[in-house]
């Protein structure tokens, strides 16, 4: 898990459909478009849908500090809950 690879994975998308971000298994960030989830899907965390045209995703949004700062932070903690107990699929309280 990197901030480096959070930020290239949101400036990768344009802000023109739906996304879900997650953190996978792996310690990847990874934006699944939300016509493609599956509730049945196995992640450390999830955020809530970024929602076309709201500024989530894009090269803007990957260079707003504060917004990568943080989904990185909740990130680590949720990281954290995953190694030591196990925990998956935590949603993030502040979504």
């Amino acid at each position: 898990m990197n901030k480096k690879q959070l930020i290239e994975e949101i400036a990768s998308k344009l802000d023109d459909r739906d996304y879900r971000l997650i953190l996978d298994l792996d310690g990847k960030f990874n934006l699944i478009l939300l016509s493609e989830w599956s509730d049945g899907m196995e992640y450390v965390t999830r955020w809530e849908t970024y929602d076309r045209g709201n500024g989530y995703v894009g090269v803007s949004a990957s260079e707003d500090t504060e917004f990568i700062d943080g989904i990185y932070n909740w990130a680590i903690e949720a990281w954290d809950r995953y190694k030591n107990d196990g925990e998956t699929n935590i949603l993030n309280p502040w979504s």
